[in-house]
């Protein structure tokens, strides 16, 4: 079985956040609590892939 590159988690990751940010906020308001802590993960996520991409 092949393991996933780092960068490959990272893009998967911000997919699934990204999908679940969108599920969300069409569901709820957009300052509804959940939407709100996704949409925070997900530029955690991406903060954390541009970091990585500068090493």
């Amino acid at each position: 079985m092949k393991t996933m590159s780092k960068e490959t988690m990272y893009i998967a990751s911000i997919e699934k956040s990204r999908k679940e940010l969108l599920e969300l906020a069409s569901k709820s308001a957009l300052s509804s609590p959940e939407v709100v802590k996704a949409s925070v993960t997900l530029d955690t996520i991406l903060n954390n892939y541009e970091e990585y991409k500068k090493q």
